[in-house]
Order: structure tokens, then C-alpha cells, then sequence
């Protein structure tokens, strides 16, 4: 059985028994000695490349006993190998443009690609604002990409907390931006809900009067009975 793990736990790296480990960038100044990587990702965009650590773009001119897949071969980069672009793209499954979000949605794809029958994630949270509106989503889809092709899939950390909408009650975990943890909040309080429907109203529906004074324009209304408008992402998913 071939079993991937993408990424680790920065505070105490360690390995899955029997399991290739993969990460990117430059993360490997934390690893440990007596933990060898199987396949390391540094695909940025070559003329990003300059943005990377001096240490990392040391790393990258020595010679590693695994590939590093890059946007191309580099000679300068003696253990570069160029990522099967085509082949990934390939592997996209919905009727849109394939969507690679970050290095970990390139790792599930390649993991796909290369047949693996396991993929563990370790310490992959994708907390900050931006990883988590932009990079997370997509990371996850390529995940139930994997298991959806048989694959299993383990994984530790926030990605993958339970949270069973309409039985449990929706709490902003600590790791949200302070923003969206305060709407999570007042989505919590009756006025509140009412308030940020009226703000949304008035913002993106000016032909909607106030607290559900509608005109003959006006949206069908969610029956849903939290002041949101039908069809209206914005309010009420």
C-alpha cells in the first residue's frame, strides 16, 4: 500500500509508518535530520523565485536524493523536475477549468497521479485570511477528489474539525479572522441576524425597503425564517 503525507506537525514533525512525506518552500530548514522527505514542491512562479529565503535557494542548487517538483527544469537545480501539468489538469473531474489553488492542491492531484492509495495530512491548516478564503476550498475539493476516486484520506487539524449544520450550534473557532468570527457571533443573536439583513437590504437590493418592506422588485424571500433573501448567498447559505 502507498501512503503520502503531506505535511507536519511544525512543533513535533514526524511520519506516518511507511508513508512518503511531502511538503514545499522552504519548510525544510525545520525538519529534522533523521526525517527524509520523498518528494519536496517549490512551484512558484520563476520569477517569484527571488522572493524565497537565501537558505532555501541554497537548498535548492544542492543535490537531493528525491525530486523537487518545479513550474520547470533548472539546471541550477540539480534535483528539479518539472510538474506533469497536463497529466494533473487531467484529472479534474467537473465540467469547469482545472483549479489549483496551492502547493497542497498540486500535492493531492500528483498524489492521484502517482497512484497512491493513502493520503495523510499533518499539519496543514490554511488559517491565515488568505489560505483560508482562497486556498483552503480548494484544497479540500482535491481532497474529495482523491477519496472519490477510492483513495482513503486522513487528516488532523482544523480542516478537519466536525461541524453537523442544523443540529449543532455554529461557534467561530479561534482561528477565524476576527471579522468573520464576529459575523459567525451575531448570526447567533435575533437582532443581530436582523440588523446585517437590513445593512445587506439597503446595500445590495435598494429597491427593498427596511426590516422586509418590499416592493414589487424585491427578491422571493427565504422561507428559511432568518431574514435572508432567496438565492442570496450572501445572507444564508
Amino acid at each position: 500500500m502507498k501512503i503520502v503525507q503531506i505535511g507536519f506537525d511544525q512543533r513535533n514533525p514526524e511520519v506516518a509508518d511507511d508513508a512518503d512525506l511531502w511538503h514545499c518552500n522552504g519548510l525544510h530548514i525545520i525538519l529534522p535530520n533523521q526525517i527524509a522527505p520523498a518528494g519536496w514542491f517549490q512551484i512558484h512562479r520563476e520569477e517569484d523565485l527571488y522572493k524565497e529565503s537565501t537558505a532555501h535557494l541554497k537548498w535548492l542548487t544542492e543535490e537531493h536524493p528525491f525530486p523537487i517538483w518545479m513550474s520547470r527544469r533548472f539546471d541550477i537545480y540539480p534535483s528539479s523536475v518539472p510538474m506533469p501539468y497536463e497529466e494533473l489538469f487531467a484529472l479534474w473531474p467537473f465540467d469547469s477549468l482545472p483549479s489549483f489553488a496551492s502547493s497542497f492542491s498540486w500535492m493531492v492531484a500528483m498524489a492521484i497521479y502517482l497512484k497512491y492509495d493513502v493520503i495523510v495530512v499533518e499539519g496543514v491548516e490554511l488559517s491565515m485570511a488568505r489560505e483560508a478564503w482562497l486556498e483552503a476550498p480548494n484544497f479540500m475539493a482535491w481532497l474529495g477528489i482523491a477519496a472519490g476516486r477510492g483513495m482513503q484520506v486522513k487528516g488532523h487539524g482544523r480542516l478537519f474539525e466536525q461541524y453537523l449544520y442544523g443540529i449543532e450550534e455554529r461557534v467561530a473557532p479561534v482561528w477565524l479572522p476576527i471579522e468573520i468570527a464576529q459575523d459567525v457571533i451575531l448570526d447567533q443573536i435575533d437582532e443581530g441576524r436582523t440588523l446585517r439583513s437590513d445593512w445587506i437590504r439597503r446595500k445590495y437590493y435598494p429597491e427593498v425597503g427596511h426590516a422586509g418592506q418590499e416592493t414589487s422588485k424585491t427578491p422571493a424571500r427565504n422561507e428559511g425564517g432568518r431574514g435572508g433573501l432567496a438565492d442570496s448567498g450572501s445572507i444564508d447559505p
